[in-house]
């Protein structure tokens, strides 16, 4: 079996390579994070409408 590697191991010996990896690897944190938020709003939605729906088929 194969294993291929993201991340350049030799390429990040150099300094200015290994700013760009962490700058990036906390860019995508921050990202994880923003979309995080916004898929819970989308799910809190999706069951207030659910619950509204089976309030109004009660009814």
């Amino acid at each position: 079996m194969k294993y291929y590697h993201l991340v350049d191991r030799a390429a990040l010996e150099d300094p200015s390579r290994k700013t760009m990896f962490v700058h990036s690897a906390r860019r995508l944190k921050d990202k994880h994070f923003y979309m995080r938020r916004k898929n819970d709003t989308i799910y809190e939605l999706s069951l207030r409408i659910s619950s509204a729906s089976t309030a109004d088929h009660l009814s």
